[in-house]
C-alpha cells in the first residue's frame, strides 16, 4: 500500500479503515498533544503521558466524525485541551507552575531578574481561572496565534481577545500587591 504524503490524505485513509495511517497522524501529532499537556498538568510527565494517550485514543474514537472544518491539528489540540480539562477538575493538585525555557543564557539575562519575574508571572497565572489559564499556555507558552488559539478552544478570536484584556488586567492587579 502507498503511503498518503499529506496529514488530509492519512485523515481519509484512516478514516477509510487504514490502521497504518491511524500510526502515522497518532505519531506525527503526539509530541504537540503531549508539548500541550505538559504545559496544563504542571509539567507532571506522568500526568502528560496519560492525557495524550487518553487523547489518542479519543482522536481514534472521533475520527470518523471528523468533517475538516478546522486542521487536524487544531481539532486534536482541541480534543487534548479537552482531556486535560478533565484531567484537571479531578486532579487539582496540577495547577500551572512554570512552562519557561529554564535554558536562559547569562548573557540573556546577566542578574537573572528576568526569570525571577517571569516566574513570579507563572504562578500568578497558576491561580486564574482555566479559561484564561489555558489563553496563556496557547498564547504566551505554545506561541499559537489568537486565531489558532480560538479555533483551539472553540470560541471567537474576539473572545481571546477580550480574555487576553483581561489576564493583563488581573496580572497587573496581583502583580502589583492586590489579590483579586
Amino acid at each position: 500500500m502507498l503511503i498518503p504524503a499529506t496529514t488530509a490524505e492519512l485523515v481519509q485513509a484512516a478514516q477509510n479503515g487504514d490502521e497504518r495511517a491511524v500510526e502515522i497522524l497518532l505519531r506525527d501529532f503526539y509530541p504537540s498533544l503531549f508539548n500541550l499537556a505538559l504545559r496544563l498538568l504542571a509539567f507532571n510527565r506522568a500526568a502528560a503521558e496519560d492525557v495524550a494517550q487518553e487523547t489518542c485514543i479519543h482522536i481514534v474514537k472521533a475520527l470518523v466524525r471528523y468533517r475538516g472544518e478546522a486542521s487536524f491539528k487544531t481539532w486534536a489540540l482541541r480534543i487534548a485541551m479537552n482531556c486535560a480539562r478533565d484531567y484537571h477538575r479531578t486532579n487539582k493538585k496540577y495547577a500551572l507552575q512554570e512552562p519557561l525555557n529554564e535554558n536562559l543564557s547569562s548573557a540573556q539575562n546577566p542578574a537573572g531578574e528576568d526569570l525571577v519575574f517571569q516566574r513570579q508571572i507563572w504562578r500568578e497565572i497558576s491561580v486564574l481561572p482555566d479559561k484564561y489559564r489555558e489563553v496563556c499556555i496557547l498564547l504566551w507558552a505554545e506561541g499559537y496565534t489568537q486565531a489558532e488559539a480560538a479555533r483551539i478552544l472553540d470560541c471567537a478570536e474576539k473572545t481571546i481577545e477580550w480574555r487576553v484584556q483581561e489576564i493583563k488586567k488581573r496580572l497587573q492587579k496581583r502583580l502589583k500587591g492586590g489579590r483579586s
